[in-house]
């Protein structure tokens, strides 16, 4: 095609008025020299667009459109281009799948659907905001959903899909009030449980439900009922409020109007420092008492976003920053992905009654959730989903890195040549695992905890844990132990670590400060057999009238005896100590 002259480029640019036509122009201009690209870039700047120099290198589709002078108002248009992908909708947090045969523009539990306006090529502007269904209409035998975007008020209109939820159909034709977006965001609550609890297998075996009164715990004692389930109702009263005992005898008469067995707890929790967690154990320890297979709990998606906020402002690792888990042993959480709105507009809907705790609006955790979590969500829409996918992807690296933790445990310990090998991170992870096997658990914990102990460079160091319990570096291992034992008297029971069996009372004891054996110190003794100075302090001297008796490492001689006979073994670390049962006549 032979260069035309300035006339001919300003004709076509001006007849080039569909994409299509423009598209076509510009592939014709990515084949010119640089004088015809340089007579379109004076055309564009005649016509008053602000053009850098640059602009001569730009796709001639895009040099094209600025010569029309129809980037800006191109950048504005308003009607969703839609792509048939699947997604997960930014309102209520459902999966939603491809649409197949019809393009998939709209959540098929709540009906919402987002303000995209997605361009291929140089021009693509997004208003992301939510469309918000504001009425339904019947068009040609379909329904056809409105919508009112929530951030630029533009209008827009869909059919509905097939596998829309008709209950929100429903409601929406039915609704004029200022509360349709959000309780049609309520409507599918049910459904969206029943498919998260299959996919997770949460709901197996005998199966009880923990509920305090809340609306959270009422809800989801109702969602259960109305999935077909006949669970335990399990409430605790911890003592704490006046209030209390009326929510507890609510929940009581609640379990009984539903035809459900009930399981309640009055405890005495003291006022005072750590609180929460006491009460935490206290009702934990009733639920564990409990003979079900599965316990639900009624923790939803704003509980989550609190939980990995408070840790981070906090110092959390990436362990804590995951937040909840969806399953903890026998617990479970089968609203942890609905939002307590949501909760409270299908409460709402249903006419469950509950009460409102007024310490929930109290301390660090009342402050993220009524003046943080606001903020956050104002900021950017869906931002709470973002921050939870964040969480699980923080959850999937931690569960891999303390796989690799695990494997640094045997029987005794952290063996010392394989965690100083180890990377930090695993190192770390790998103290926490022994400190949780060794107090089977691992509250008051903190980061401070775990990093203290790159201190302990020789055997017999230790640092203090809450609790009692010390990280003891031996001459091989480190080591979780409790505090050592004081001096006692026995004839049967455990001192230590260790299980002692005598035919009578004798004394059990830690070795004293210079305390001699013969000519030789009781703590050269135990060093001589082998014996740890990590664990020297944990080594029994049991003493009769007559004799001392080291398990194992020296027997006191002399010409009386009492006839006690004496058994003890160490109930941890045989390899380290003394290893098989050991006896004597004092």
């Amino acid at each position: 095609m032979s260069k035309p002259d300035r006339k001919a480029i300003e004709l076509r640019i001006q007849q080039a008025r569909t994409r299509g036509e423009q598209k076509r122009l510009g592939a014709w201009l990515d084949e010119q020299d640089d004088v015809t690209r340089k007579m379109v870039w004076d055309i564009a700047r005649e016509r008053g667009e602000d053009l850098p120099v640059e602009a001569m290198e730009w796709p001639g589709k895009r040099l094209v459109r600025r010569a029309r002078a129809r980037q800006v108002s191109a950048r504005e248009r308003k009607n969703p281009i839609r792509v048939d992908e699947a997604f997960d909708c930014v309102v209520c947090g459902m999966s939603v799948p491809l649409g197949g045969a019809r393009v998939r523009d709209h959540c098929p539990s709540c009906l919402h659907s987002l303000h995209v306006d997605r361009v291929p090529g140089d021009r693509a502007s997004e208003c992301r905001g939510v469309l918000v269904p504001v009425g339904l209409e019947m068009v040609g035998g379909e329904a056809v959903v409105r919508y009112l975007c929530d951030r630029c008020g533009h209008t827009h209109r869909c059919r509905s899909h097939e596998d829309d939820s008709q209950e929100a159909l429903q409601v929406l034709g039915a609704m004029d009030d200022t509360q349709r977006s959000l309780r049609l965001q309520a409507v599918g609550l049910p459904g969206r449980v029943e498919k998260f609890c299959n996919d997770n297998a949460l709901l197996e075996g005998r199966l009880a439900v923990a509920v305090s009164g809340g609306v959270d715990s009422m809800t989801l004692l109702h969602v259960l009922v109305a999935l077909g389930h006949r669970p335990l109702v399990l409430s605790v009263d911890h003592g704490l409020r006046s209030e209390a005992k009326q929510e507890f005898a609510a929940v009581e008469r609640e379990a009984e109007q539903l035809g459900l067995p009930f399981q309640g707890c009055v405890l005495a929790v003291e006022p005072g420092a750590d609180l929460a967690r006491r009460a935490r154990d206290a009702r934990y320890g009733f639920f564990d008492t409990v003979e079900v297979d599965t316990v639900a709990i009624g923790h939803h998606r704003d509980d989550q976003l609190e939980t990995v906020m408070d840790r981070f402002i906090r110092g959390g690792s990436s362990g804590g920053l995951s937040g909840i888990p969806v399953r903890r042993g026998r617990y479970v959480r089968p609203l942890i992905r609905e939002s307590r709105a949501h909760i409270e507009a299908w409460a709402q809907m249903k006419g469950i009654q509950h009460f409102e705790d007024p310490s929930n609006r109290k301390g660090t955790r009342g402050r993220i959730r009524h003046e943080l979590l606001p903020l956050i969500k104002d900021l950017r829409q869906g931002a709470s989903q973002s921050i939870l996918r964040s969480a699980e992807k923080l959850r999937e690296d931690d569960e891999y890195l303390m796989g690799e933790a695990h494997a640094l445990l045997e029987a005794d310990g952290l063996l010392l040549a394989a965690y100083d090998a180890a990377p930090k991170p695993i190192r770390r992870r790998a103290v926490l695992a022994l400190i949780k096997r060794a107090r089977g658990h691992a509250d008051g914990v903190a980061s401070i905890h775990l990093d203290q102990v790159e201190r302990l460079s020789r055997d017999g160091q230790w640092n203090p844990l809450p609790g009692g319990f010390r990280l003891v570096r031996g001459d091989r291992f480190l080591m979780c132990l409790p505090a050592p034992p004081e001096p006692c008297s026995m004839a049967e029971g455990t001192w230590g670590l260790w299980t002692i069996r005598s035919s009578a009372e004798l004394t059990v004891r830690p070795i004293q400060k210079g305390e001699e054996g013969g000519d030789v110190g009781l703590r050269e003794r135990l060093r001589q057999a082998g014996v740890c100075v990590a664990l020297r302090d944990y080594y029994p001297v049991i003493e009769g009238q007559y004799r001392r008796w080291l398990p194992g490492v020296w027997l006191e001689a002399s010409e009386e005896s009492q006839g006690v006979r004496v058994q003890c073994e160490c109930r941890h670390f045989a390899t380290i100590l003394t290893g098989d049962p050991q006896s004597a006549e004092l």
